[in-house]
């Protein structure tokens, strides 16, 4: 069985309850599929999306959702046995409160995000923007070529937290070997007082070694870039960034 979903829009539902706790939730026996769906300002239990078989979330756009309850699972995404996919998604000012806060959670199963921009997103206690409950059920999860946002760590490893210990190098995996920083790049070599110098914005991935090479940015979400300048004046104080350029 399965279950597709394409071109809607989820805003300001309330799924606190222990019974179904998400918006969405899947069975064991169903394969589930989630494109091109919008999740705003909803108040959830675990997750948007309650995973319990395989599944995929492409396309999608999680913005001000909470998670409020003191035993719930993230904001955004809950697996909790199976496979899930997440690419090209959005996840923005999402918030979470409670012993398992985080955007996504996953308790057992396999988790791939990629190709995905997380950003502004809270959380309590020491937990991250992902992480797994500390099952030996979960077999990996892996989190590449993700924007977690320009901060002043952003050439740090990003918000994983991976349980337990052993399930990372040197005896295990690297749940993010690489992930995205956003670049603005002056296109003159040289400008004068009262003259105009176009800028372009592009990314570029770094790996745990301080390497950065280019990425092809042809599956990452388009979005608003608000901009804005010091001492000086822009053309524009807004431009669309897509397959991760603008001008």
């Amino acid at each position: 069985n399965s279950i597709k979903l394409k071109s809607s829009i989820f805003s300001n539902n309330i799924a606190t309850y222990m019974l179904y706790k998400a918006i969405l939730y899947s069975t064991k026996t169903v394969k589930f599929e989630v494109e091109n769906v919008t999740f705003i300002g909803n108040s959830v239990h675990s997750g948007c999306i309650y995973v319990k078989g395989s599944g995929t979330v492409a396309d999608c756009t999680f913005i001000g959702n909470e998670m409020t309850t003191s035993n719930g699972r993230g904001s955004s995404i809950m697996l909790e046995d199976g496979s899930l996919v997440i690419q090209s998604s959005k996840f923005i000012n999402n918030t979470d409160t409670g012993k398992y806060s985080s955007v996504i959670y996953a308790s057992s199963g396999t988790v791939l995000i990629k190709d995905s921009i997380l950003i502004n997103n809270t959380y309590e206690n020491t937990n991250k923007l992902i992480i797994n409950g500390g099952e030996a059920a979960l077999k990996k999860l892996i989190a590449n070529n993700n924007w977690w946002g320009n901060t002043p760590d952003n050439l740090t490893k990003p918000a994983l937290k991976v349980y337990p210990a052993s399930n990372l190098l040197p005896n295990g995996w690297d749940p993010s070997a690489y992930w995205l920083v956003f670049n603005a790049t002056s296109l003159n070599n040289g400008t004068e007082l009262d003259k105009k110098v176009p800028v372009q914005f592009t990314f570029t991935q770094i790996d745990n070694y301080g390497n950065i090479t280019p990425y092809d940015a042809y599956y990452l979400p388009n979005f608003d870039l608000e901009v804005t300048a010091v001492n000086g004046t822009c053309d524009d104080s807004k431009v669309i960034v897509e397959n991760g350029l603008a001008t």
